[in-house]
């Protein structure tokens, strides 16, 4: 039983050592886990090889306390440096990708936005003529102020959906701009 014990401790101890130099390698520090090799190493030294085992358990127990869920970042950097631009690599071209597409989306989206709010503005411009010739609801003064609100909001609409288009454009290849005018058409 003694001697099943010895090796036991033996092989323990041995295996507590690697992950300790495992753990040195990554440059993570485990100073507790040092001490209590060491006195499982006098334990074993001694003969006492039921304590050097119930040392080398705890010194095994207090590895993975000192190591589980920790990560040198700058060793992980140094040993991982090509993975790590590898993915930027990646996540820049993806981006890149996805910024395009996305933009071109929101151009979209607003580019029908405007078309619906210049139809609104119509409308009420409409409304209020109406008001004013028809009906006799308005003042000269608030139709003129009305009138000058809307068609400066008109203006200010086209002047919008040309900038939006010229950066659409500026966006698009040739092939996906004739593919474009055909679904616009």
């Amino acid at each position: 039983a003694l001697k099943d014990t010895a090796f036991e401790a033996n092989d323990l101890i041995v295996q507590v050592q690697q992950g300790a130099q495992r753990a040195e390698s990554q440059w993570l520090e485990i100073p507790q886990t040092h001490d209590t090799i060491q006195l499982a190493l006098v334990s074993f030294e001694r003969g006492d090889f039921t304590q050097a085992l119930e040392r080398a358990r705890t010194a095994q127990l207090q590895l993975v306390l000192e190591t589980k869920g920790k990560l040198n970042v700058i060793w992980f950097v140094i040993t991982y440096w090509w993975m790590l631009l590898f993915g930027g690599i990646m996540f820049v071209v993806v981006g890149l990708a996805v910024y395009s597409q996305l933009i071109m989306s929101i151009i979209t989206q607003r580019l029908h936005n405007l078309d619906k709010e210049e139809k609104t503005v119509a409308q009420l411009l409409q409304d209020t003529q109406r008001k004013y010739f028809d009906k006799k609801l308005l003042s000269s003064t608030q139709y003129n102020r009305a009138i000058s609100y809307y068609d400066d909001r008109l203006v200010k609409i086209r002047q919008i959906r040309a900038t939006l288009r010229h950066k659409r454009n500026a966006l698009l290849t040739t092939q996906s701009k004739l593919s474009s005018l055909l679904k616009e058409k």
